[in-house]
């Protein structure tokens, strides 16, 4: 087994895509030396799909002695069910070009002009903080 533990990125390097050549020439290498897997870190993003990875999913699970201790926590088994929602309506947004129908058709049209908007540095514009830590 083969991982990937740091990858950098430069924003001005950015068109000549040295982050996936560097992924591609490291699992070549995994192969030549009879690797059975590569883990490309977490996170679903475009370029793993592009370097055909298989997504494993991993859940999380909160056990409580008694149902009283769930009563106590209350506030973070919410927190954990909403940021599991998020989660999950992130993924949707993700995956919906690898589905049919007219929402993921819709969905993944967003999704296409949100990089396009990011990648401009327009989001800047808005107010997110940039390296330099002005907005």
């Amino acid at each position: 087994n083969y991982f990937m533990h740091v990858i950098a990125h430069d924003p001005l390097y950015t068109e000549y895509s040295l982050g996936i050549l560097c992924y591609s020439f490291t699992i070549c290498e995994g192969i030549i030396r009879r690797g059975k897997r590569f883990h490309l870190s977490w996170g679903r993003y475009e370029y793993k799909y592009r370097l055909l990875g298989v997504t494993v999913d991993i859940a999380q699970v909160s056990i409580y002695r008694n149902p009283t201790c769930a009563v106590l926590c209350s506030g973070d088994i919410i927190k954990a069910a909403g940021a599991g929602y998020i989660r999950q309506g992130k993924l949707w947004l993700l995956e919906a070009d690898r589905r049919d129908g007219r929402m993921a058709f819709f969905a993944s049209k967003i999704v296409r002009v949100l990089r396009i908007f990011k990648r401009s540095g327009l989001s800047g514009l808005l107010g997110k903080k940039t390296d330099s830590g002005k907005a």
